[in-house]
């Protein structure tokens, strides 16, 4: 298991917690590694159906791309995307709400994760 004090000094992003992460995967780098490729691609595509959704007014649509993203993010506890998606899906589920059609602060979360997670993927010590 790599030294956790140097991992923690070693990040300047407050995009994910890798040393909460990586304790709740056991310590296992390479599940690390593999959830973060995961979210790699699977991100782009939830951001996109979401996108989708709103424009067709599709409360449904929009709630189950954000609440999936949430849990995706929530593997590294990723404030900042998880409080984005979390509010998003409040609106979409709430028919009192208009929907949130403006994401770019969630596609800033999602892309500042993703390169934090690579960086921490290709030199997690």
């Amino acid at each position: 298991m790599p030294d956790l004090r140097s991992i923690t000094l070693k990040i300047d992003s407050d995009a994910c917690d890798y040393v909460g992460a990586l304790a709740r995967l056991g310590g296992d780098t390479e599940l690390f590694r593999d959830l973060a490729d995961i979210f790699a691609i699977d991100s782009g595509e939830l951001l996109s159906r979401m996108q989708a959704a709103t424009m067709r007014e599709d409360r449904k649509g929009a709630a189950l791309a954000a609440h999936s993203l949430l849990g995706l993010a929530s593997t590294f506890s990723a404030e900042r995307v998880t409080s984005e998606a979390a509010r998003i899906e409040a609106a979409a589920r709430d028919e009192e709400t208009p929907l949130v059609r403006d994401l770019r602060e969630l596609h800033a979360a999602v892309e500042e994760l993703k390169l934090t997670l690579q960086r921490l993927s290709d030199d997690p010590a």
